[in-house]
């Protein structure tokens, strides 16, 4: 501060500071925009060689999401089980005797893990923006391994619904960190395929489940549907080991001004052999940068769960709501039910969950939808 000569107080204006702060916002602006022109211009070939580390990471923690296709298809069929259906309904009755278990427990067990998927969804986006995507996704391993101790041990129906409503939690934060990880990470050509991916995962789950109850049914034991239950131990731990190297994402780490994590994650994340031309993780961490800077300066779109239903917001919400909604109104949702309604239709139990295999095998269309724009297309006629 200086004084007037009237004795007025006025701050001192440091010029060569302002200066410096506007060739920083001026050379970070151009950095952005060349990191934009880059990543629109880069081939799919480009990306896949060139950020191979970065979509290995996507692909192999999207795998989360099997561990989710799995899960539900494996409780939805275990009210068709002969074996969980004595124990469960009627431990009196023999195998042979048609026990049904109730069908307001049957609501319940297949309904409880997707009460416990919205927890999971919603809390996914807190959880996510306070500890990180690594500290987030192992968080959810560690419960789900916890939690299937409570279904593997269940010997009723109240305990066993409490277990599946618990395990939801940890498969609804999957669903989200796995696509929204993806596309932090990934560069824009390539997004579109790795979170398409989850949805293969997803088939993956569900088409394991299906093998292995088809294996087990005819088991007259426990072991029908203790070891389905007992196989979930299996999937977290090398999610979990591979999570812990894995890169947390750059956006993220910008949103909580550790720039220089920021530039190690981009650094690691393409390859320095096969770099994209004129690719600079320095213009790609100003992109971020610049990016992150019009979020918090655009006052008409914020980025709140209510900002979703408020301005321009509101028709991607409703976008997206149509698309899921067209995705269950198709039937996928009864699929769960496939296998009891063969049974009752009059297929045996291991001709029921075949069936079962059949549908969980549109894998390979799905696949092969993915896979299909890899192939170099047909040159236009003249």
């Amino acid at each position: 501060m200086k004084k007037t000569a009237s004795g007025e107080a006025v701050p001192i204006i440091d010029a060569a500071s302002n200066n410096e702060k506007l060739t920083t916002i001026f050379n970070r602006q151009d950095g952005a925009k060349r990191a934009a022109v880059i990543e629109k211009t880069m081939t799919l070939r480009e990306c896949v060689v060139g950020f191979r580390k970065a979509v290995a990471m996507s692909l192999i923690l999207s795998l989360a999401c099997s561990i989710v296709g799995y899960g539900l298809v494996l409780l939805a069929s275990f009210v068709t089980l002969p074996v969980f259906r004595r124990d469960f309904a009627c431990p009196e009755a023999t195998i042979e005797d048609a026990c049904q278990i109730p069908a307001s427990w049957q609501s319940g067990v297949i309904l409880g893990p997707m009460a416990g998927q919205i927890i999971g969804l919603l809390l996914s986006g807190w959880v996510v923006e306070k500890f990180g995507y690594k500290k987030t996704i192992l968080a959810a391993l560690s419960l789900l391994s916890g939690f299937t101790f409570v279904t593997f041990f269940a010997r009723t129906l109240p305990i066993f619904l409490i277990g599946s409503l618990l395990c939801g939690i940890p498969w609804g934060i999957f669903q989200t960190i796995t696509t929204n990880y993806a596309s932090d990470i990934c560069p824009t050509a390539i997004r579109g395929y790795v979170t398409a991916w989850t949805n293969v995962c997803w088939i993956i789950g569900q088409l394991g489940a299906s093998i292995v109850l088809q294996v087990l049914v005819s088991d007259a034991t426990k072991l029908s549907y203790k070891l389905p239950l007992g196989l979930q131990w299996a999937f977290p731990l090398p999610l979990f080991v591979f999570a812990i190297i894995a890169e947390e994402s750059p956006w993220w780490l910008v949103r909580h001004n550790k720039m220089k994590e920021a530039k190690l994650a981009l650094g690691r994340l393409v390859s320095k052999k096969y770099t994209p031309v004129g690719y600079s993780v320095d213009d790609h961490l100003d992109l971020i940068i610049q990016t992150n800077q019009n979020n918090i300066n655009n006052s008409d779109n914020g980025v709140g769960y209510i900002d979703c239903f408020r301005r321009g917001n509101l028709r991607r919400t409703e976008i997206t709501v149509v698309f899921w909604t067209i995705q269950n109104a198709c039937g996928t949702a009864l699929m769960q039910w496939s296998a009891y309604f063969f049974v009752e239709a009059g297929l045996s139990h291991k001709q029921a969950f075949t069936m079962q295999i059949m549908q969980a095998s549109n894998l390979l269309s799905i696949t092969a939808n993915i896979l299909l724009p890899f192939k170099n297309p047909s040159p236009s006629p003249t």
